[in-house]
């Protein structure tokens, strides 16, 4: 599956919620959401008004491409974008 980024839904998310289910009150290493969110917020001011737009490919019958978009998106909402 080297063609499309689906490690980021997995690097960013479950494995959050698989370290808090199996070593609670640790913290994890991996800052991917944050950093996300952060890089958003440095590029609002870059970016023209109006709505962010996403996309993906309808192609993909998995629904891996959807998955990475809406987690992109829902860090950009966190970031403050609409």
């Amino acid at each position: 599956n080297a063609d499309t980024p689906t490690s980021l839904v997995e690097a960013a998310s479950p494995q959050w919620f698989w370290m808090e289910e199996r070593f609670p009150g640790a913290d994890q290493w991996n800052s991917l959401h944050e950093r996300l969110v952060d890089a958003w917020k440095r590029q609002a001011p870059l970016l023209p008004p109006g709505p962010l737009h996403f996309v993906h490919s309808e192609g993909d019958e998995a629904g891996e491409d959807l998955m990475t978009v809406a987690y992109l998106r829902e860090t950009a909402d966190q970031a403050g974008l609409e």
